[in-house]
């Protein structure tokens, strides 16, 4: 009898240390997966803050391009124009 409830104690005991070690496990897992979306969501923020910053520098470049075309557009107008003038002039 002594030595049933001496296995019994044991077993009892086995199953204690592994419960035990089984939540510590999921504790360890659980930690493990916050740390890893953490890690993902700052990776996914740098991402969407850098491709934020490349499109705000693509946008100034294109403002720029836009810009110098329209001033070069106009200049060659203005040409046109004078050009005109003084065609229309010399035939006046």
């Amino acid at each position: 009898l002594l030595i049933v409830l001496a296995l019994v104690i044991v077993v009892l005991v086995v199953v204690i240390i592994n419960l035990v070690t089984t939540a510590n496990m999921r504790k360890d897992t659980v930690h493990s997966v916050n740390s890893s979306i953490d890690m993902l969501s700052k990776m996914l923020t740098d991402n969407q803050k850098s491709s934020s910053l490349i499109q705000e520098e693509r946008l100034i470049s294109l403002t720029r391009k836009v810009d110098n075309l329209t001033v070069e557009n106009n200049r060659q107008l203005d040409r046109i124009r004078e050009t005109v003038d003084e065609k229309l002039q010399e035939t006046l």
